[in-house]
């Protein structure tokens, strides 16, 4: 959309370029006395006889809990990219940390585990596609990671220029050492839930178990052998058993 601006005159209305610079893409950039009630106008906030901005980047974040895992299989217990993003962020957090304290990294295990926050964001616009399909031939695999960057560049358009610069670091970093954990962190993930299944009988989930740990493995990561070694087995045990 070509960028133009409106100055709604309005009784003690007042407009300066400080809000033109703040609002580049949209096309009221106004700014109205406090206590004006606020109302939505398609993606502008009417205040009075102002219109204000209104950015859609997080709202379309919080629909991140509506979009579900696993496509293709039954599962026991539903998984949405929401949680699975939590579920990374804690892990890819953990296999930083252990690479600092065992393996002599410098990793910043903060800004890692922000990167898989927001490592499925591109999914509240395509929704997630079934890895057998995603991965089918090398001309889907292309296609789709294409279409993965397109929506994660829509979705900075639903912030204000600054902030999607800043957010754009987040969600466009894909070759980054940074981001390698963070896939590690999401097989690791894929695994656990193969564990959960399995372990409700359903035996769905038996082969993809088997097929993860091996792409696991093929890592040869010093950090996901330690997670491996010491942490996985706990995940097969019962509550009752986490407690003895």
């Amino acid at each position: 959309m070509t960028a133009a601006f409106f100055v709604v005159i309005c009784p003690n209305l007042w407009y300066n370029n400080q809000y033109r610079k703040q609002y580049p893409r949209d096309s009221f950039a106004t700014v109205a006395p406090t206590g004006f009630r606020v109302v939505f106008v398609q993606n502008k906030r009417r205040c009075g006889d102002a219109f204000l901005v209104m950015y859609k980047f997080f709202a379309y974040l919080n629909r991140m809990k509506y979009i579900t895992r696993w496509g293709l299989m039954h599962s026991n217990v539903t998984e949405n990219i929401m949680e699975h993003s939590q579920q990374v962020a804690v892990i890819a957090h953990a296999l930083a940390t252990i690479s600092n304290v065992y393996f002599g990294g410098e990793l910043n295990a903060d800004r890692i585990a922000v990167k898989a926050l927001f490592h499925e964001t591109s999914e509240v616009l395509t929704g997630d596609l079934p890895t057998p399909i995603k991965y089918w031939n090398p001309e889907i695999r292309d296609a789709y990671k294409q279409l993965e960057r397109y929506s994660n560049e829509r979705l900075l358009t639903y912030l204000p220029d600054e902030l999607a610069a800043e957010y754009g670091k987040l969600i466009n970093d894909a070759d980054s050492v940074e981001h390698r954990f963070v896939k590690y962190a999401d097989k690791l993930c894929a695994y656990i839930k193969c564990i959960d299944e399995v372990k409700m009988s359903n035996s769905e989930f038996s082969k993809a178990e088997k097929t993860i740990l091996k792409e696991i493995r093929a890592y040869n990561s010093p950090e996901v052998n330690y997670f491996l070694e010491h942490f996985i087995a706990a995940y097969k045990l019962t509550l009752d058993e986490l407690e003895s």
